[in-house]
């Protein structure tokens, strides 16, 4: 992704093999995952959204594909992101983010600048911490080395053993 593009032009998802506007949502929960599926997504109305689950002994990761039909104006798109990801808290999540297609990664590697340098472009956790989103027509803008450091010390702890 070229970070000089805007969010809205650098996002994107596949469905169905074919690449369409969209994002992932993922949320981090220590054990075993237990929410719904469906999320209210901060309202936003004109979207299609697959549900999938990743996890091992120890941990899951509810994974939200989002593919976006027409995207929110520039004033909705931080309540959109903000709501959906603070909903996931909600929910029991540890971690809630988003990061560009193709780049998650297990743990104990989840979040280790070594694999997901410059591809999550928002993230909170349940104590309170977050950092973004971007503004839909700035540039695309991830977070740094140190962030994703401080997301794997909280998670890696619960890598399978």
């Amino acid at each position: 992704m070229n970070a000089l593009r805007s969010t809205r032009y650098s996002l994107g998802i596949f469905c169905d093999g074919e690449e369409v506007d969209g994002l992932t949502m993922y949320g981090f929960w220590p054990g075993e995952l237990i929410v719904p599926a469906k999320l209210e997504l901060g309202g936003l109305r004109d979207i299609d959204v697959k549900f999938s689950r990743l996890g091992g002994k120890t941990w899951s990761v509810g994974v939200w594909d989002v593919k976006i039909k027409t995207w929110p104006n520039a004033d909705s798109w931080p309540v959109f992101i903000n709501t959906s990801r603070h909903d996931l808290l909600r929910l029991g999540a540890l971690v809630s983010w988003c990061s560009v297609e193709g780049s998650f990664v297990d743990p104990p590697s989840l979040f280790d600048p070594q694999f997901m340098s410059a591809s999550v472009w928002v993230a909170c956790t349940s104590d309170g911490w977050q950092v973004g989103p971007p503004a839909l027509d700035a540039p695309l803008d991830f977070l740094t080395d140190e962030q994703l450091r401080r997301l794997h010390r909280l998670t890696s702890q619960y890598a399978d053993k």
